[in-house]
């Protein structure tokens, strides 16, 4: 559920003052916050924040298309590295498959290069050519 328009955003109270201090000083310097909860207002406009994503800060400058969002949006906290598992490589397996089919079924010449996470195909044809109902299809999902 949204925050009340009444309440206004929430900034959490030690990044107000932080950012006050920045501004009466006049220092440039990244404003270090652990608070991803709080609201990016106007008057962060310009500035840089250092958001922490749990392990360490992320400078960012907030610009006018940030104000409503979340600091925490703009460093994040999970880093995905692939989907994986013995479900993508039966899907390779399959696709693999079924290019090494079209290709023998049209007098093509396959070749394949694989290293341990990636297979590169490549496919020249040294017959009679691709047939023309086929063309349309050459690069349908598998």
């Amino acid at each position: 559920m949204a925050r009340s328009i009444k309440k206004g955003p929430y900034v959490e109270e030690s990044l107000e003052k932080k950012f006050k201090r920045a501004v009466e000083t006049g220092q440039r310097q990244p404003i270090k916050t652990w608070s991803r909860r709080s609201t990016v207002t106007p008057e962060f406009v310009g500035y840089t924040v250092a958001i922490h994503d749990g392990r360490k800060h992320h400078p960012v400058f907030i610009t006018e298309n940030m104000v409503g969002y979340k600091f925490g949006d703009f460093a994040p906290s999970r880093l995905f590295r692939k989907h994986g598992g013995v479900k993508a490589k039966k899907a390779a397996q399959k696709a693999l498959a079924d290019v090494k089919r079209i290709a023998k079924s049209q007098e093509t010449y396959l070749q394949e290069t694989g290293v341990e996470e990636w297979i590169q195909l490549t496919i020249s044809d040294t017959g009679t050519g691709i047939p023309p109902e086929i063309i349309p299809h050459v690069f349908d999902p598998f």
